[in-house]
């Protein structure tokens, strides 16, 4: 009934070849398009992401920072003696007064 001509049997084997090459170009021109998305997303998002990073751990470690001074500072008055303390009174209330400060500061009833 289905008598198949020598016609075809070419074409046949030419719509192969033919879907075979169309498959590879569309294989090439998705990786193509595949790149360009992440060069155009992905870089883009990780760069800002870094930048926000960046920024958040500076305010944490100026914080940090901040916090290790008060504490420093808190066990230095803590191991002084009263004879430290009151030369300390002095240095600061000259300094005060370079700058144009009049305030005087008292450790104990001393002046």
């Amino acid at each position: 009934m289905c008598e198949s001509t020598e016609h075809d049997k070419i074409a046949a084997s030419h719509s192969g070849v033919k879907s075979i090459t169309f498959q590879a170009v569309g294989k090439f021109f998705a990786a193509v398009i595949s790149l360009v998305g992440i060069g155009i997303i992905a870089i883009p998002t990780g760069i800002i992401a870094a930048g926000f990073n960046h920024v958040i751990n500076k305010e944490d470690q100026e914080e940090a920072i901040e916090e290790a001074a008060e504490r420093n500072v808190e066990q230095t008055l803590d191991t002084m003696t009263e004879d430290d303390l009151i030369s300390l009174q002095a240095e600061v209330s000259e300094r005060l007064k370079k700058y144009g400060h009049t305030t005087t500061i008292t450790i104990k009833g001393k002046e």
